[in-house]
């Protein structure tokens, strides 16, 4: 804008230029006084929501996926494991043994609540409820350990039991461990978790 008036108002007048330079000043200091251009804002429908409501959980799955993909042959998915029960009368370590033949992280049932309780009272046959469970005190005399090597928790002991020396745990009908001679054989049942037994808990 300078540029294009000055030189020509110089050339009529010195009184013309100066008036010309000084509207071309006032041009500028106009220019320069506007204010800036401010972008439009968006609407609050449109500007993205990147809190978290605390009140919702996040979403994680209660069922781990490979263990109901991955069921062995003949075992029936439930609550979050696989289970097996076999008619077959054998004792309790070779129950074990049986079970961890079926497929890595498969071993005896271990009943670690009363939900689980309640299932696996149901699911085995009603002729036979009684059956061995996945936990014994083989390593030390008194501490049960389930067999992947984790202390048993869940306390359903029956009346009187445990008993010293009968190291390895019945699950019976009424929803009750009993300590057992590991010698005595018992129908079995197999779950399968994807946790490997520990070959060192019993």
């Amino acid at each position: 804008m300078v540029w294009k008036f000055v030189p020509v108002l110089l050339l009529t007048s010195i009184a013309c230029g100066r008036v010309g330079f000084e509207l071309d000043v006032r041009s500028i200091q106009s220019d320069a006084q506007q204010p800036p251009i401010i972008p439009p804002q968006l609407p609050d429908a449109q500007v993205p929501d990147t809190t978290r409501d605390a009140s919702i959980p996040d979403a994680t799955p209660l069922i781990p996926p490979a263990v109901q993909d991955d069921c062995p042959a003949n075992y029936s998915f439930r609550l979050s494991s696989c289970y097996q029960h076999v008619n077959a009368s054998v004792t309790w370590l070779e129950a074990q043994e049986a079970c961890q033949s079926h497929a890595l992280g498969s071993h005896l049932v271990q009943v670690n609540d009363s939900n689980e309780a309640a299932f696996v009272d149901g699911f085995a046959p009603s002729n036979e409820r009684d059956h061995w469970h996945g936990s014994s005190s083989r390593v030390e005399e008194g501490e049960f350990l389930y067999v992947d090597g984790t202390p048993q928790t869940l306390d359903i002991w029956a009346n009187g039991h445990p008993v010293a020396k009968l190291e390895c745990v019945v699950y019976v009908d009424n929803r009750t461990f009993e300590s057992s001679d590991c010698n005595r054989t018992n129908t079995y049942m197999c779950e399968y978790d994807g946790v490997a037994a520990n070959a060192n808990a019993f």
